[in-house]
């Protein structure tokens, strides 16, 4: 614990030494005429209503004022910048921050520019703004209103230095709600309220700028019976939730189109660029530095790979796994040697010739199939024995085969399932993926090899998964996939599978995309923790399940119901057929052959 308090003052104390030697004051404590140090006493106010770990300083020039120099003795860590030195504070430092702004003279804009970038995605830091020497209070009041309201600021106080007396000192708190505006307070009675209130517990009605995706179960839209489109999901009824509990409305960007699909994608681009203030879609936050600019986690997620499932083998495909090239070896090797001996025997026992007999005899062929032959009436126990050889081939084919085809036929196999990358490089699934997706996963797209297809329009991707499209295979989060496993738990085959030797990142983090300089970060963290904590999101998600089988949007009735009986098909006789067609053709063949040596 103590080597991390030093690593701490060791980085505060590198920005520290950044700025210039002119910009540097004196930390020692400087007390007022009458003994009482004011400012002291307001930070140490400020930090027992709500605690800050360090204090960020932003000013241009020397600051010769005794009052000014007080702040600088108030025992935190502090980092002292200028406008020449901008950075992002929260991509370095994790914690709570008090920032003092110093305008000597004029408003310097180019320094609250600098202050707004330091700040970024982090609008809910306390500003203390202190003006000393200002000869038009009141337009630097609205001057400063309006950059407030432009860099979306919330949480700021103004004030203007003029005497040492405490009863004296009046000071100005930004109130953002319903618009911009200042309320005048004075130290006398800053005791009975407090200095930085949560203004988001009631945005007075505000007018938040929303969209919605139709990616389910995040976010489907509906005709209720009145006629009236509505949006339902776990991700939409977060946001009208969130709107309704801290005082609200919700304005879409345009009108909803039940025909219109709006994937999550093309919301959280509107939202970078300032177009929403709140989407009703989620973000992942794989890259880097990206968590800062979303709200807190609202979902603990996992990549899966799913594939179409396993389908059983057709008729055709199962006589041709009997009818495979080990049966047929071992039918034309048992009959080739057997017919040799057969043949061996007649000639040097019996004086017998028939060239052919030696590859194929009659007498032994039917024999290895397992059917009746009509042995030679002969004396030698050794043709006798070659009998008895073709019967125990016979009768090991026959019963074989028949025990095969009966189970095959009874209980159809299914084919080869996916379970590792090199299953499906060798499969005929094909797995589509966004290129928005594509990227965040660069160094492991050679693994899929040719099986991958990488698309551009990332609503084509999202409308199969919406339609359940088993014709490709998809990336989704463990999420989607629990809503998928919930649909196909009624049928009696599965469409979708996970590929259980293909694992990604052991999570992800969803959270929701937020704007630049946005306020609702904030309000919408300490939402999201109470959201995850009583446990809505599970409930929101089994909601949107029963709301889209009752509007019909999915269906529970198994669309692929076992046959328990039919009558066989011009097709599942494939192989018949196949050696049918070859028996003849080579039949015809031979007798095309032997009409031609018989005439000449």
């Amino acid at each position: 614990m103590q080597s991390c308090h030093i690593t701490v003052v060791f980085l505060l104390s590198s920005y520290l030494a950044l700025s210039s030697a002119e910009d540097r004051v004196g930390l020692e404590t400087i007390k007022e005429n009458n003994g009482k140090n004011i400012y002291l006493d307001i930070l140490s106010e400020m930090d027992k209503q709500q605690f800050f770990n360090s204090m960020l300083f932003l000013y241009r020039g020397c600051i010769n004022d005794s009052r000014i120099e007080q702040l600088f003795t108030y025992p935190k860590p502090k980092v002292i910048g200028s406008c020449i030195q901008d950075f992002n504070y929260h991509r370095v430092f994790n914690g709570e921050l008090l920032t003092v702004f110093i305008a000597d003279g004029i408003l310097d804009y180019q320094l609250l520019q600098t202050t707004a970038g330091i700040l970024d995605y982090h609008r809910q830091t306390r500003i203390m703004a202190v003006a000393l020497n200002i000869q038009h209070q009141e337009d630097l009041k609205q001057e400063f209103l309006q950059l407030c309201e432009n860099y979306k600021m919330t949480k700021v106080l103004l004030m203007f230095l003029q005497d040492n007396e405490v009863d004296a000192l009046q000071y100005y708190a930004l109130k953002p709600y319903p618009q911009y505006h200042w309320l005048e307070q004075s130290l006398a009675n800053s005791q009975e309220t407090l200095w930085y209130p949560h203004h988001w517990l009631n945005m007075h009605n505000v007018s938040l700028i929303t969209y919605t995706s139709q990616d389910p179960p995040g976010a489907i839209l509906y005709y209720n019976g009145q006629g009236q489109l509505k949006t339902n999901g776990y991700v939409a009824r977060l946001i009208q939730l969130f709107a309704e509990k801290f005082n609200a409305s919700l304005q879409m960007y345009e009108p909803l189109r039940l025909d219109k699909i709006v994937n999550h994608f093309e919301l959280n681009e509107l939202t970078i660029a300032g177009k929403l203030d709140i989407p009703m879609a989620m973000r992942s936050a794989l890259i880097d530095g990206e968590m800062i600019r979303t709200s807190a986690y609202y979902e603990l997620s996992y990549p899966l790979l799913i594939v179409p499932c396993a389908t059983p083998l057709s008729m055709h495909e199962v006589f041709g796994l009997l009818l495979n090239w080990y049966f047929f070896a071992c039918v034309l090797l048992s009959s080739l040697l057997l017919s040799f001996a057969h043949s061996l025997i007649d000639y040097y026992l019996d004086s017998l010739l028939y060239h052919l007999n030696f590859v194929i005899n009659d007498r032994v062929l039917p024999g290895v199939l397992g059917q009746s032959f009509a042995p030679r009436d002969s004396s030698w126990r050794s043709l006798k024995i070659v009998y008895l050889l073709v019967s125990f081939v016979g009768l090991n084919v026959s019963t074989q085969f028949s025990a095969n085809i009966n189970t095959l036929f009874t209980t159809l196999p299914y084919h080869d399932p996916i379970n590792s990358y090199e299953d499906l490089r060798h499969s005929t699934a094909k797995i589509i993926l966004p290129e928005v997706t594509a990227k965040t996963m660069i160094p492991i797209l050679p693994l899929f090899g040719k099986s991958l297809t990488v698309v551009e329009n990332g609503t084509l991707v999202y409308e199969h998964i919406r339609q359940f499209n088993n014709s490709y295979g998809y990336i989704i989060s463990s999420s989607t996939w629990n809503h998928f496993d919930q649909r196909q738990q009624f049928y009696s085959q599965k469409k979708f599978c996970i590929v259980r030797g293909v694992q990604f990142i052991a999570f992800m983090l969803y959270c929701i995309a937020l704007p630049p300089h946005s306020p609702l970060k904030e309000p919408l963290d300490h939402f999201l923790y109470r959201i995850n904590e009583l446990g809505f999101r599970q409930a929101w998600q089994s909601s949107t399940f029963n709301d889209m089988v009752k509007l019909k949007n999915i269906t529970l009735i198994d669309e692929n119901p076992p046959e328990d009986k039919r009558v066989l098909r011009v097709e599942d006789y494939f192989w018949i057929w196949l050696i049918v067609a070859i028996g003849c053709s080579l039949s015809g063949s031979v007798f095309l052959v032997e009409l031609c040596m018989a005439k000449f």
